[in-house]
Formats: C-alpha cells, structure tokens, sequence
C-alpha cells in the first residue's frame, strides 16, 4: 500500500512548466524569427534595393513630376521611356525569371523588409503607361516617386511590388513579347511571375491587386476578365472603360481615378462603376474637375491607396471610403500563446491522473 502522504505534486508541476516554457519559445521562435528571403525556384534576385535616406526620400517627393512633362507627339520607339526618380530606381530590387536555358526575363520588385516563416504578403502588380514602354528595366517606375515612403521608407509595411515593361519594338501588353523566354505576351510572363512568387516567394495568393496608369489601365482589366476570380482589387488611373459585361468585374473591387477634362471622358467612367454596382460588385470613382489625363499624381501621394490595396481579400471588401485599422484575425499570435498553453492543460492532465492511479491505495 502507497503512502499518499508521501506524494509531492510540486516537482511534477515545476516539470511541466519548463516543459512548456521550453514550448512556448521554440514555436515562438519557429513562427516569429524573420528568415532570409532565398531566391528559389524560376526567379532570383538580381540586384537588392536599398533604403534611401530621410533627405533622399524628401527630395523624391518633391521632384518635378515627369508625368505632368508636356509631349507633344505620340510615342515612338525614338521617344517613348520617362525616366524614373534614381530614389526610386535603387529602392527597387532588379528581378530575373527563368526557364529552361532561355534567357532571363528582368523585372523591378520592391520587397518586404522582413519576410517571417509562415507569413504570406500582400501583392501589388503595377501597370505603366504607353510612355514608359522600353527595354531599359527602369521608366515602368517613372510615376511611383510620390509614394516611395510607403515603397522604401522605414516603417513601411511589408508587401511586394512587381512592375515589369512592355517592350519598346510593341508598346503593347498583349503582343509577343521579343524579350520572352518562348515569346510569351507581357501579360501572359506577368502571369508567369505572379504563380512563381506564390509558390517560391511568400506572396499571398488571396491579395494580389492590380494598379494601372493610362493604358496600364486596359491591361488590368484585360488580366482580370482573364482570371475574374484571382484577384482581390484594382486601382485604375486615367484608363478607358473596357468593351465587356460588367458583372465580369464585380468580384474584384474597384478604385477609379478620373478628371472631368479627360479626352477618355469621365462620364463613361461613371457610368461603368454604376454598371457594376447594380451587378453587386464593389466600385468606386474618384473624380476631380481639372488634371487632364493625369489621376496618378494625386493617387500616388495618397498613401491611402496602397494601404486600401493592401487592405482586399478574394471574397472580404474595405471600403475605399473607410480605412480604419481592422482587427483581423491573426493565426500566427493564437498559435504562439495558445498551443503551449494546451499543451501544458493537456499534459498536466494527462500526469497528474497517471500519478493518481499509480498512488491510489492498493486492493486488499
């Protein structure tokens, strides 16, 4: 027969409180310790960007802005490619993507500071204009300067941008593309890169928004009509009305940018995002009376509208309108300080029912 006298509870207990300190700072560590973005698979980085300085940044937002530069004839390939800010060109990691023994297909992508294990990031694809079309790598970033504090400042949040360039030879994003691996549109390589940084980055495949400038505009819309359901939102700058049913657009939520002296004509504009409010989608417009065929000035200095791009999920809607902190459910916080938790409940039941029995009195 056990003495149950005898019996100390508090070793057992002291135990198992290591145990599941032990717990806690392991997965804590595992699930919270950046880890160094690896370029793996089809794309690599080139060349990392850089965090400009505070004056560097200053002077970035304050420079003239190329895309209120008057042009006066057509773009060409003798004239097309606005230059981008040089702030902006540094901040801006240099991207390749390949396949096979082809050659590589370059592109800019601006990287999130810090890249956790286990933590997928939002996805931005930006749309140049037909005067950034070149082979240079650089002028698709011309008209970004305004927001490089939430692109390359400090505090920043964390999220990747990807923004290649139509060629110069078609000024297009629907034709082949001679810089191709397997000349591959520029939209269809977009594609391309966007299932690459899913599945070997940590791209969040539930956010990934579109921003479009002038006639990067048509080639959102052409991506979403495309794939309706894969994206979550799209700000649209300057662009045309596109040439299909409405409801097409009605799972992805919309940002409209136009000036009522636009030769595009604000009041088609207009009259689609009514369309696709009255086909239950998410559609908004803003319009100010005067800027010609230029929305992306103003747009671009609204940090507001990356963090409202930031802000969509495939099948979850933020207001354009309201942009208030949202307090959504974090799996990586529950899974820290409740899995130890249960762990230790668990275990603590578990022993100290395996102590009782073994100390009960014996049967005589």
């Amino acid at each position: 027969m056990t003495d149950r006298a005898s019996f100390n509870p508090f070793p057992t207990v002291r135990g198992l409180l290591i145990r599941a300190g032990f717990s806690f700072l392991g997965l804590a560590l595992f699930l919270a310790c950046p880890c160094e973005l690896v370029a793996e698979g089809r794309i690599t980085i080139e060349r990392p960007g850089r965090e400009p300085s505070a004056e560097e940044r200053a002077a970035a937002r304050k420079a003239y802005s190329v895309e209120l530069a008057t042009v006066k004839v057509s773009p060409t390939a003798e004239n097309v490619g606005f230059k981008a800010n040089p702030v902006v060109n540094a901040a801006a990691a240099v991207a390749a993507y390949r396949e096979g023994d082809a050659p590589p297909y370059f592109f800019r992508i601006f990287l999130p500071q810090k890249v956790k294990r286990g933590k997928k990031y939002p996805l931005i694809l930006l749309f140049h204009g037909r005067g950034e079309s070149q082979n240079d790598n650089e002028c698709q970033l011309a008209h970004i300067q305004t927001s490089i504090d939430v692109l390359a400042g400090p505090d920043r949040p964390d999220f990747y941008l990807a923004a290649i360039q139509c060629p110069v030879e078609t000024l297009s994003w629907g034709l082949p593309d001679p810089r191709a691996p397997h000349g591959e549109t520029p939209l269809e390589m977009l594609d391309k890169i966007v299932n690459a940084l899913v599945s070997d980055f940590q791209a969040d495949p539930d956010r990934i928004s579109l921003w479009g400038i002038s006639s990067g505009v048509m080639a959102g819309y052409d991506l979403v009509k495309r794939f309706p359901e894969r994206f979550s939102a799209f700000a649209a700058c300057s662009g045309s009305v596109p040439a299909v049913l409405p409801c097409i657009y009605r799972d992805v939520s919309l940002w409209l940018f136009n000036n009522r002296d636009d030769k595009l004509g604000f009041e088609a504009n207009l009259a689609f995002v009514n369309a696709v409010n009255e086909a239950g989608g998410d559609a908004y417009i803003t319009l100010h009376e005067e800027g010609g065929h230029n929305t992306w000035t103003g747009a671009q200095r609204d940090d507001r509208v990356i963090e409202w791009l930031l802000r969509q999920k495939r099948g979850r809607r933020a207001s354009s309108r309201d942009l208030s902190e949202r307090g959504d459910f974090d799996l990586r916080t529950w899974l820290i300080f409740a899995v130890p938790v249960a762990a230790f409940i668990v275990s603590a039941k578990f022993l100290f029912k395996r102590r009782g029995k073994k100390d009960r009195p014996a049967e005589i």
